[in-house]
């Protein structure tokens, strides 16, 4: 009975306050235009996303020049090179010069932006609704100097009303509705914050790519002690195995997987519960992690838990871009460089939040 009433009580009050909350937002739209919406700076995205330098892309009538940052959920290849669905079936083929990520929060979001030099702005994540404002984070919209190229305004995110809201004083029935539907949404995300708040871990998702999420895939299909060979990895034949949630790759004539084609999962993802802790950034050193000094970032990283590789290009070692974070990285950030053909980690900051 006690558990029944505290249960009871626990619902009136996130009601109440949701109910509270939705009338004092409708006062704030009444009186003027709201901001972003996203506050948890540490909340992670249902999909890591990349901070991409976009410089140009192909249409049906040819290549066009691009200039501007965008975030999306696949990195470039080694030539730079990404694509896009185009809504119609088929794609449009973009260029890069530089990327950032896999970036798995708003805050590494916001740290990437800022070690490139682009100003506190509103993000958000490619084909979702989460927008976010660095400008939060940073207390005010600040530009950091840096020679890189700054984006146009395409990749500016406004968050407007919705339709039907009044900016003359009064607020609509819709407008309402959608305040409060917002509010009590609010109040869900921070009653199950509170619950995992006394939890030791807590269960979210995440996205792994390449070799690590092709095994994950082979040792939940395959029995125990299975050799693992990536020629003979085929698609569930009905839901995914358990801790896995989805996927994306592409199939062969034959039904199997192609190994040779991108291939990502969407995994459970279990991590300490307590807010991860930021590292001060590992600056690079004059002429770049190359050499002894790759092999330096190699040890300091793999003390860390993230046994990154080297990589010998022309009798020279480099660190070798990695495919996934370890489950105890909440994010990173890091810059590429091309060399010989290869993408490395290049001479920008390296940002570390992680739980030790």
């Amino acid at each position: 009975m006690a558990g029944d009433i505290g249960r009871a009580t626990w619902t009136r009050f996130v009601f109440a306050l949701g109910a509270l909350m939705a009338i004092l937002v409708a006062l704030t739209v009444s009186h003027g235009p709201a901001g972003s919406s996203q506050t948890d700076f540490d909340l992670s995205f249902d999909r890591p996303q990349y901070l991409i330098h976009i410089t140009g892309h192909g249409t049906v009538s040819g290549p066009v020049a691009d200039n501007q940052y965008i975030l999306y959920f696949e990195a470039p290849d080694s030539t730079g090179v990404f694509r896009q669905a185009d809504g119609y079936g088929g794609t449009v083929t973009y260029s890069a010069d530089y990327y950032n990520g896999p970036l798995t929060t708003p805050r590494s979001v916001c740290q990437a932006a800022q070690v490139v030099g682009l100003p506190a702005q509103s993000w958000t994540p490619y084909n979702r609704t989460d927008t976010f404002d660095c400008g939060l984070l940073y207390g005010s919209p600040e530009t950091i100097t840096s020679a890189a190229p700054q984006p146009g305004p395409e990749n500016t995110t406004t968050v407007a009303g919705p339709a039907g809201s009044s900016s003359s004083g009064g607020v609509s029935t819709s407008a309402i509705v959608w305040i409060a539907v917002v509010g009590l949404t609010i109040l869900a995300a921070i009653s199950a914050a509170l619950r995992n708040a006394k939890q030791s871990t807590v269960v979210e998702s995440r996205v792994i790519s390449g070799d690590e999420a092709r095994r994950k895939l082979w040792q939940a299909s395959h029995p125990a002690g299975q050799p693992y060979d990536p020629n003979k990895l085929y698609p569930p034949a009905g839901d995914f195995p358990p801790g896995i949630s989805g996927g994306g790759f592409s199939t062969l004539p034959d039904g199997r997987i192609d190994p040779a084609a991108p291939f990502a999962l969407t995994v459970d993802w279990t991590h300490p519960a307590q807010d991860p802790t930021d590292l001060p950034p590992i600056n690079p050193p004059t002429g770049g992690f190359r050499g002894q000094e790759a092999k330096s970032l190699v040890n300091q990283l793999t003390k860390l838990g993230w046994p990154v590789q080297l990589v010998k290009i022309g009798g020279v070692d480099y660190v070798q871009v990695p495919e996934n974070l370890p489950e105890r990285f909440s994010a990173a950030t890091w810059g590429t460089r091309v060399v010989g053909g290869k993408t490395v980690i290049g001479d920008s900051p390296i940002v570390i939040s992680y739980w030790p």
